[in-house]
């Protein structure tokens, strides 16, 4: 008897040999865990031929790594002293049009102590993401790679003793003495009325065109629009550029261009001195002006810290070319020696506050920081006050200098009391009493909680 074989039939066949393709497709991958496993081996067994075999064609076809600096990342790591303590599969996913699957995996080595100021055994962490092509998992890059090590030291050492006194000491002055004040004022030719968003925006577009490793030439087209843009009033840069920090809303704004700034600042100033060995001691004053003017601008608009910092450094630019050609003795000269003075002296102790707030290494700036925000000193602190106690409560210290120059990269120092002492201050009713402040907090805590804020390895070398 023949049998008939009904459309039904069909396709209940071809739906059965279609998921038996379908699962032999992925059946063939292995299981992420193996990856990893694999890698770290391979790691172990400082194998560098073996790790590249592993590493996505992309790059090694590009040329992106080589065998030798696979070698150099290998020998950066003794380990023989590291055990594989973990392997975690964190996340699972697909590139942004689909064709693509990703996995991304954290590994956990125990190694020895790197220095007596941690004496227990360190931690490397690696957190590696793979691709599957053509039914294999290669090795596409890192995102972290980093040790971690413990350290007990209790609240407060000496050294943020010190760091938190100097702070309060140099702020003080700072704010007895008035920034940016107003002794520049007298300085300033006549200005013009009228934002100077075009200008910037040319000095930008010209800056690509005619810097080069030296800075810019004095005679180049964008220190003249530099000295155009300098004499408005206001100059607008809150229309175009937004602050050190990113604000609570969306906001499209880019960062500050100082770099651009600074260099045709500097090229302004050098212009200044070729004009007098000119003899055009008029125009040469002008220069000179307008660079006092150019810092008046950044103050008139505060972005924060780096306002005032370039903007005393371009005045001081500016008085300095002054006092080389007004004349001695003359009142208007006097003022300019005093403004240098004060200039000077003003840049010395913004940044000797700042570097107080800085030292992030083993929890130095934890107690200047908390005074900053907490509202010790110049307003323009606060912010990095509160920036630095976010990174330490939630990230951690890099560890000493000497120690990450020892392993050959980053070594991140993990103290539950001190990080617990700065989410506290974040807490605390001197911060969260005033709106603006507190809604700052929230955004700085949830910004370094989601961004990377120590230096990530980008590749094996």
């Amino acid at each position: 008897m023949t049998m008939r074989r009904t459309s039904t039939n069909r396709i209940c066949c071809i739906a059965v040999v279609g998921i038996a393709g379908f699962l032999s497709l992925f059946s063939q991958a292995e299981q992420p865990e193996k990856v990893a496993a694999k890698f770290a081996s391979l790691f172990l067994a400082q194998d560098a031929a073996g790790i590249m075999k592993i590493i996505h064609p992309d790059t090694r076809t590009g040329k992106q790594i080589r065998l030798s600096d696979v070698q150099a990342f290998l020998k950066r790591f003794r380990t023989d002293t590291l055990k594989l303590k973990n392997i975690v599969i964190d996340r699972r996913f697909t590139s942004e049009d689909g064709k693509t699957e990703r996995f991304q995996a954290t590994l956990l080595f125990t190694g020895p102590s790197l220095d007596p100021r941690y004496p227990d055994p360190s931690t490397l962490k690696m957190v590696l993401i793979w691709a599957l092509e053509e039914r294999e998992w290669f090795l596409e890059r890192p995102v972290e790679m980093e040790f971690l090590v413990v350290s007990n030291s209790s609240y407060p050492t000496q050294r943020q003793e010190e760091l938190a006194m100097r702070f309060q000491a140099s702020a003080s002055v700072l704010k007895s003495i008035g920034l940016p004040g107003r002794e520049d004022i007298p300085l300033i030719g006549r200005t013009t009325q009228g934002p100077a968003t075009a200008e910037l925006k040319e000095l930008e577009s010209l800056h690509v065109k005619e810097r080069s490793p030296k800075g810019v030439d004095p005679g180049s087209q964008g220190v003249q629009v530099l000295l155009k843009l300098a004499m408005r009033r206001p100059a607008g840069f809150k229309d175009l550029y937004r602050g050190e920090f990113v604000g609570n809303s969306p906001d499209k704004r880019r960062p500050m261009p100082w770099d651009v700034i600074r260099d045709y600042a500097l090229g302004a100033a050098e212009y200044g001195k070729v004009l007098e060995k000119r003899g055009s001691y008029k125009t040469a004053d002008h220069v000179y002006r307008c660079l006092i003017s150019l810092g008046r601008q950044c103050f008139d608009e505060p972005g924060g810290f780096h306002s005032y910092l370039w903007g005393l450094t371009f005045q001081k630019y500016g008085v300095e070319g002054l006092l080389r050609i007004l004349p001695k003795g003359s009142e208007e000269r006097q003022h300019a020696e005093n403004l240098l003075s004060l200039t000077s002296r003003r840049l010395d102790l913004l940044q000797t506050s700042l570097e107080c707030l800085d030292d992030l290494a083993d929890y130095n700036s934890l107690k200047a920081s908390m005074l900053a925000a907490q509202g010790e000193g110049e307003a323009i602190f606060r912010p990095w006050g509160i920036n630095s106690l976010a990174i330490l409560g939630l990230r951690g210290a890099p560890a000493h200098r000497a120690v990450s120059q020892q392993v050959g990269g980053m070594v991140l120092v993990l103290n539950p009391a001190m990080q617990k002492k700065a989410l506290d201050a974040l807490e605390s009713p001197a911060l969260t009493s005033v709106p603006e402040v507190s809604s700052f907090v929230r955004h700085q805590v949830e910004w370094v909680r989601t961004h990377r804020v120590y230096g990530a390895t980008q590749a094996f070398r």
